[in-house]
């Protein structure tokens, strides 16, 4: 069962909107990888795999393709982290290695082939991220014990190694860079020139011809950084962007759909169900 979590609805409405997926794989995880991947048979498990003490700290979300080559079904298994700092490096390990088990004796039970289980770790937390990579640095044994014991990594994207401009140049979805950018600074809440810079980016890029996205990114910035309108409207005056038809149903949107007092749970709940209100 899915928990609700501001951070978790916004990144899995995110990934799961048409067109997103293929290219957030491409950004996440390394060439060797997504090359290899099959883009045409992707599928989402709307499970949770989080075990129950972890819960508050971990949300997840399964991509179901296949290794072209080889025709081998695959899951990229992603972890989100939930709060500003890191996880805990054995809650790390034991919720990947606990997903991995559970679907290989799913498999083994069923008398099917070991599927591809690639696990990728999505964290943009305020702290420096120096977890272990691989499973086996946990122990402090010798190298000659760390050969033989069970051992397993994963791919981290780390949203902290990435500045604004290099994510904005890397891929031409700008739905998807303005959310990754407003999940990247989604714990700096002082730093309302955030929300003036992603405003900006999105009117240049010409998202804002499509109304629902520019809103939901809006929606999330909202709750994020508690925005009232004597805050819009400061924002407003920084914009560089000239008081236009667009910016007018901008502040439009905040005086109708805004977060003042009362309107929190309207919000969340638009986060929740995605791009229908």
């Amino acid at each position: 069962m899915k928990r609700e979590n501001i951070h978790a609805n916004f990144f899995n409405k995110l990934i799961k909107e048409s067109g997103n997926i293929i290219d957030a794989l491409k950004l996440m995880l390394p060439p060797e990888i997504w090359k290899r991947l099959d883009f045409h048979s992707i599928e989402f498990d709307d499970s949770s795999y989080v075990d129950d003490k972890l819960a508050n700290s971990f949300s997840d979300m399964v991509i179901k393709t296949k290794l072209k080559e080889e025709n081998q079904l695959t899951d990229i298994y992603v972890l989100l982290e939930h709060k500003s700092s890191k996880p805990k490096k054995d809650d790390l390990f034991f919720q990947i290695l606990k997903y991995v088990y559970n679907m290989w004796l799913t498999d083994y039970s069923s008398k099917h082939q070991f599927r591809v289980i690639i696990p990728l770790v999505f964290y943009h937390g305020k702290q420096k991220w120096n977890l272990p990579e691989r499973f086996k640095d946990l122990f402090q044994v010798t190298d000659e014990v760390k050969k033989i014991i069970l051992d397993f990594g994963y791919v981290l994207y780390n949203t902290n190694n990435i500045g604004d401009l290099e994510l904005q140049k890397a891929t031409e979805n700008a739905f998807l860079v303005s959310g990754l950018i407003s999940l990247k600074h989604g714990f700096e809440r002082e730093k309302i020139e955030n929300v003036i810079n992603i405003i900006e980016y999105m009117y240049s890029s010409r998202l804002f011809n499509e109304k629902q996205k520019v809103e939901y990114v809006l929606r999330y910035l909202s709750l994020r950084y508690e925005l009232t309108i004597e805050k819009i409207r400061a924002i407003l005056e920084k914009l560089t962007i000239k008081r236009s038809n667009t910016m007018k149903t901008f502040l439009d949107y905040y005086e109708e759909k805004g977060i003042e007092k009362g309107k929190k749970e309207t919000a969340k709940k638009m986060l929740a169900e995605g791009f229908d209100f």
